[in-house]
């Protein structure tokens, strides 16, 4: 993943050591994107980018990354899958680019097709996107809000960021959203758009909103909604292999995409049906020998899931590795993960998911 930071100011709005407070709030997400850091001012416009390179590791992938004629900026957390498709689609004169980032092409697509080009972005992202030419920002999250992207809004600014605690370099966050409580307390998450920080909000999924800066002016817009699939087959009239045997397709189609890159690739491997089969397909794709990972606890009789995923990982010979989680751990695990999530969080599977992660951190950027 990376990280990125924003500020959006009224004309002739001036913050008080404005690039000070952007390099700060870039500092607070550092662990987002160790490779590389940078940040561009413009008048009233701040955008900062940590960046975890995964493909092209270059400094051609740098970002905030201009367009090819200047007219657009972008500061962009993680993956289109389907970018040498879009790549395709773009005018012969249009393939001189200078990285092999899909960051670039999402670039391009804005250029040449407008707001249109979000509606087919497949992947996991958020972004933020400054039109010089006509003078708007678009703040863009993906499709099933896989990334995050939080804002801030005052009559003066806009800030936003892939994490709540890099907006605290702007503003004094000090006050519980009240109306979240009740929300949080049942469904383990705040509803809607709303956080449990007063006036920080997130961008819903499959939404964008549009700044005009002449008049700093906000237009939330939905470009996306689960109605818009086009199924190019009805299961109507399929027998059961026939189902099966496009199921698996699909399957395929997906893990391939996301195996695209230029460091290792890594998958959190349980034993159940789900990684399993991830594993499965990965290892007729993947050109090395593929590394999966998994974890145990203290309190499971016998080995739980570390022997199914051992046997699975032996199946499709990949370099396995096994962690085990002790009482111990886990206070320190969860102040640590209080502090990532800005918030109390609901959810006890990230335990062992953040314990994989740090694992995994020296031997792969990219796990399935």
């Amino acid at each position: 993943m990376c990280g990125i930071v924003g500020i959006i100011g009224k004309k002739n709005f001036c913050f008080d050591d404005f690039d000070h407070k952007l390099k700060n709030s870039l500092s607070s997400i550092k662990h987002r994107g160790p490779d590389d850091s940078d940040i561009f001012l413009e008048k009233n416009i701040g955008f900062g980018h940590v960046r975890l390179s995964i493909i092209d590791l270059s400094n051609n992938g740098r970002q905030p990354m201009l367009s090819q004629n200047g007219d657009c900026l972008i500061t962009y957390n993680v993956e289109v899958y389907n970018f040498q498709e879009l790549k395709d689609e773009l005018p012969i004169e249009n393939h001189n680019f200078k990285s092999k980032t899909d960051t670039e092409i999402i670039l391009e697509q804005y250029l040449h097709f407008g707001v249109s080009a979000f509606e087919k972005l497949n992947g996991m992202f958020a972004f933020a996107l400054f039109d010089r030419k006509n003078q708007s920002v678009f703040l863009v999250r993906d499709r099933l809000g896989i990334k995050p992207l939080f804002y801030f809004q005052s009559d003066d600014f806009l800030i936003f960021s892939s994490e709540i605690k890099a907006l605290k370099s702007f503003v004094d966050l000090n006050e519980i959203e009240y109306s979240s409580l009740p929300e949080w307390s049942y469904y383990g998450n705040s509803l809607s758009n709303r956080t449990l920080y007063k006036g920080v909000s997130q961008l819903l999924p499959g939404h964008y909103i549009k700044v005009d800066l002449d008049n700093f002016s906000f237009e939330q817009k939905k470009y996306w909604s689960p109605s818009q699939i086009k199924f190019t087959k009805s299961a109507k009239g399929l027998d059961a292999g026939q189902i099966i045997k496009q199921t698996k397709k699909l399957l395929d189609e997906s893990v391939e995409r996301q195996l695209i890159g230029d460091v290792p690739v890594g998958i959190f491997l349980s034993g159940g049906i789900d990684s399993s089969a991830i594993t499965a397909i990965a290892s007729n794709y993947y050109d090395k020998k593929i590394d999966t990972f998994s974890v145990g606890f203290d309190y499971e009789l016998g080995e739980g899931e570390l022997g199914k995923a051992a046997y699975v990982a032996k199946l499709f010979n990949t370099n396995h590795h096994s962690l085990r989680v002790t009482g111990y751990d886990i206070a320190d695990t969860v102040q640590e993960l209080v502090r990532y999530h800005d918030s109390p969080f609901s959810d006890a599977a990230n335990i062992p998911l953040f314990l994989l992660g740090q694992k995994v951190k020296d031997k792969t950027k990219v796990v399935l």
